[in-house]
């Protein structure tokens, strides 16, 4: 769907699911600003449980395609591509963690409990590892992007796994 407001420009595009089955980013292209919503985040962990990792490749492919000159991402600062570079680095560092860890028959739980997050440790909400293990694993044993996941009974696993409920700080 294309948008006007006055002289501006205004493309809606469905490209989900990636962070959820309903996303929607607006590209201007007129002042190449893409606004991604929760597509792509500025130092904070991405959250794919409800959507999928290769779908949210796909769609950060698309998007950079566009030569966007500034992003502005769901959750923190705005800034330029690199956030888009950002966000696929994590994505694709899950992807092979969950293949890893698969091929050494763990369970995402105990790659959770396991992993070592290096740089992405120092991303706000980087506790999100065993909601994004859950996806990553479905995905690796076939399921369909966006295929719903027992949100509750993850939530459920986190907050044994974490002690508590945990916060969102995005």
């Amino acid at each position: 769907m294309t948008l006007h407001n006055g002289s501006v420009r205004m493309e809606l595009l469905h490209l989900g699911p990636g962070h959820s089955p309903g996303d929607t980013v607006v590209w201007l292209p007129d002042q190449s600003v893409l606004i991604t919503g929760d597509l792509a985040m500025s130092g904070v962990t991405p959250f794919v449980p409800m959507g999928s990792v290769s779908a949210s490749l796909e769609t950060l492919d698309i998007m950079r395609a566009w030569v966007p000159r500034a992003v502005v991402p769901g959750h923190g600062p705005v800034g330029g591509p690199a956030i888009l570079d950002a966000t696929e680095d994590y994505l694709r560092w899950l992807r092979r963690l969950a293949r890893d860890g698969l091929a050494g028959g763990l369970t995402y739980r105990e790659l959770a409990d396991s992993a070592d997050l290096g740089s992405f440790a120092q991303l706000i909400d980087s506790e999100r590892l065993l909601r994004h293990l859950s996806r990553a694993y479905a995905e690796e044993r076939g399921a369909a992007p966006g295929e719903p996941l027992d949100i509750g009974a993850l939530f459920a696993e986190m907050i044994a796994q974490h002690g508590s409920v945990p916060a969102c700080h995005a």
